[in-house]
């Protein structure tokens, strides 16, 4: 009680709301529209602290942009897609067409390297993908993926195929550790109070005073969740 009266009694530095005192987002795209979402900014950095493991034959969920920008050269370069009828051709015409819900379209020690940024949010059995992930790994072979904590709703997704999940680093290591076992997998969380309320807001990298104001982390933040874990 005496913790509360103190609260109650303290006096607090007003709070100046500005362009953030609007129930409407500033951008409801991620802040696309307007430069580089803060996320991104996270994913970058995370994939280029660890491009290291981007080797021998790589998959990429979707396409090969970041095989292509943080690979070895010499790294095969496989784009991973649903269905027939979602193909296209990278650079290099080289496709996987499988489901990762579906183990028997899942080549069994496929991959040295899967990257998918951003995917595991839109699908609902995601156990059932991680499993099926470690199933396509080499031995050794490492997964490198990031997830969304604390974001808006890609309405994009939620309105094609759904956007089901964020996420929280104690959750996904526990996920981990039920799939690749303890001791396989390492996390990472970016984020900061400031960083998430940008997030939220669709605020692009380009409007920041400063982007170092990202680099300082709180881990009761978390708007993305990278993550390695290897077989």
């Amino acid at each position: 009680m005496n913790n509360i009266k103190q609260y109650l009694t303290r006096k607090f530095h007003p709070i100046i709301w500005g362009d953030l005192g609007r129930v409407k987002p500033v951008s409801t795209i991620f802040g696309l529209d307007r430069g580089a979402p803060i996320d991104r900014y996270y994913i970058e950095d995370y994939l280029k602290k660890n491009s290291q493991y981007i080797t021998g034959r790589a998959v990429e969920v979707g396409e090969t942009t970041y095989l292509e920008k943080y690979g070895d050269p010499r790294v095969e370069k496989i784009t991973f897609i649903y269905s027939e009828s979602n193909q296209k051709s990278d650079k290099n015409g080289s496709i996987l067409i499988a489901n990762f819900l579906k183990k028997e379209t899942i080549p069994q020690g496929y991959a040295d390297c899967l990257v998918a940024t951003q995917v595991f949010n839109v699908i609902y059995e995601i156990k059932t993908v991680f499993i099926n992930i470690r199933r396509m790994l080499k031995e050794n072979g490492m997964l490198i993926a990031t997830l969304p904590g604390i974001c808006q709703l890609s309405r994009y997704d939620a309105d094609r195929w759904g956007d089901y999940w964020r996420f929280t680093p104690q959750g996904v290591s526990k996920l981990l550790e039920e799939v690749f076992g303890k001791g396989k997998f390492s996390i990472c969380a970016y984020g900061n109070a400031m960083a998430a309320c940008c997030q939220i807001q669709g605020v692009a990298v380009e409007d920041l005073p400063d982007s170092s104001l990202l680099d300082e982390q709180d881990q009761d933040f978390p708007v993305i969740i990278g993550f390695t874990a290897w077989k």
